[in-house]
C-alpha cells in the first residue's frame, strides 16, 4: 500500500514539474488556458476600454482622458495550456452565438497549504475558432493580474495578448456574480462582482467575432499537491447559469471534460451538471 502512495506521489510531482517546465519564466499563467508572454499582459485602467480591431491588426486601448494606446499583435506566441490548466470543466456550444453569459458561486476556503498554487474558477465565453476567451475571474495566489495568499476577483479578456481590470478582494463565504453582456455593435461589459460586498468591476471589450462556445471552469497552475484547494470544500457549485442568444434566454446542453481523460488526474477533479442552470466543480471527489 505504502508503495502505491509513493508512487502516486511521483507520478504526481512528475506531471506538475513537466508541466512547470513548459512555462518559461517569461510566459504568465493568465486564465483561459494560455501563458501568455510577460510583455504582452496589460492592466487596464478604470474608465478604459479595449477595442479589438476586425482584421486582427491589433488593440486599441481608449483611456478616460481620450487617448488612445495601440498594441499590435503579440509578436511571442502563446503557449497553450489548456489541456494541463483546465482540471475540469463544463461547455455549451450554440453556433448561433451568444450575447450574454451570467453565473453566481460562493467564495470558498482559504487552502490547507499556501505555497505558488494559482487557482482560477470562471465562466466565460469563446468563439468557434478558440482564439481568444472572456471572462470574469475569481482567483487564489499570485497571478498576473496581482493578488496573493487570499481571493479576489477580476475581469480578463485572453487572446495573443491578455487585459485584465483591477482587483477586487473577496472575503470567504461572500456570494459572487460574473457577468459578459454584450449590448450591440460587438461591446461586450464582463462584470466582476462580490454580491454580498457590492463592490464590483467591469471591462468594457469591443469585438465583431461571435460567441459559441459557454463554459464553466475550474483552472490551476503550480498545484502540487490537493490540500492545495480548498480547506472545507470538495466542490465548487456554480448556480444561476443563464445564457442567450439574440436577447432570449436558452437551455444548455453541458458536456463534461476534466484534464486529460483517461490519464492521471491528481485529485479527481469532475464537472458534475446538477440542472440546465447549475454545474459542479468537484475537486477532492469523495461523494461520486
Amino acid at each position: 500500500m505504502l508503495g502505491r502512495v509513493l508512487l502516486a506521489a511521483c507520478l504526481l510531482t512528475a506531471v506538475v514539474l513537466a508541466f512547470e517546465h513548459t512555462l518559461h519564466e517569461d510566459f504568465l499563467p493568465t486564465p483561459g488556458g494560455r501563458a501568455i508572454h510577460k510583455d504582452c499582459v496589460h492592466h487596464i485602467p478604470h474608465g478604459a476600454s479595449l477595442h479589438v480591431e476586425e482584421d486582427k491588426s491589433g488593440y486599441r486601448l481608449h483611456h478616460h482622458d481620450g487617448s488612445i494606446e495601440r498594441h499590435e499583435p503579440c509578436p511571442h506566441a502563446p503557449h497553450a495550456m489548456h489541456g494541463q490548466a483546465w482540471k475540469a470543466w463544463a461547455q455549451y456550444l450554440n453556433e448561433d452565438s451568444f450575447d450574454f453569459m451570467s453565473a453566481e458561486w460562493p467564495v470558498p476556503s482559504e487552502p490547507t497549504t499556501e505555497k505558488n498554487q494559482i487557482l482560477y474558477f470562471w465562466p466565460g465565453t469563446e468563439p468557434g475558432d478558440n482564439s481568444f476567451v472572456i471572462q470574469p475571474v475569481l482567483q487564489w495566489g499570485n497571478t498576473p493580474a496581482g493578488g496573493g495568499n487570499y481571493w479576489a476577483m477580476a475581469s480578463w479578456y485572453v487572446g495573443d495578448r491578455a487585459y485584465f481590470s483591477p482587483l477586487i478582494d473577496c472575503n470567504v463565504g461572500d456570494m459572487v456574480y460574473g457577468e459578459m453582456n454584450e449590448s450591440g455593435s460587438g461591446q461586450w461589459a464582463i462584470i466582476s462582482e462580490d454580491s454580498t460586498t457590492g463592490e464590483k468591476i467591469s471591462l468594457n471589450v469591443t469585438t465583431s467575432v461571435p460567441q459559441d462556445y459557454a463554459y464553466i471552469v475550474l483552472e490551476s497552475y503550480y498545484l502540487f499537491d490537493c490540500t492545495e484547494y480548498p480547506a472545507d470544500e470538495s466542490s465548487e457549485l456554480f448556480t444561476n447559469i443563464v445564457t442567450k442568444v439574440n436577447g432570449t434566454t436558452v437551455t444548455p446542453t453541458w458536456e463534461t471534460y476534466n484534464d486529460n481523460p483517461g490519464s492521471f488526474t491528481a485529485c479527481d477533479e469532475e464537472a458534475v451538471v446538477d440542472s440546465d442552470t447549475s454545474v459542479e466543480i468537484d475537486f477532492r471527489n469523495t461523494k461520486r
